[in-house]
């Protein structure tokens, strides 16, 4: 799922997760990546799409991530990616090359 939400992750062509107990492989066309998950997460691949879970996604998780969804505020401009570079990153300087590389690879 997408960054622990509720969507399946379609996998591109040429991508193979595997998943043995808490241990995820993703092998690409640039290269492996692998990595262990913790306890309460699940990650399950079928049909050519990655789930994940949370073992213990309660009512107050559920009621706080509706909540920031309500507030969020698509970015569209070059400006607003910058804009969140420099939040994530605590960086001014790292806004223009987080938003230029946005300008390169696209949103999606």
């Amino acid at each position: 799922m997408s960054r622990i939400g509720r969507k399946a992750i379609t996998l591109p062509k040429g991508v193979d997760v595997t998943v043995n107990g808490q241990h995820v492989t993703v092998k690409g066309a640039k290269g492996t990546l692998e990595m262990d998950v913790m306890h309460n997460i699940s990650v399950a691949v079928a049909d050519g799409t990655v789930s994940v879970t949370r073992a213990n996604d309660d009512k107050a998780v559920r009621a706080a991530v509706e909540a920031m969804q309500e507030q969020a505020q698509p970015v569209e401009t070059k400006e607003q990616i910058a804009s969140v570079g420099t939040i994530s990153a605590g960086d001014p300087e790292v806004d223009s090359k987080i938003s230029d590389a946005m300008d390169v690879v696209g949103k999606d």
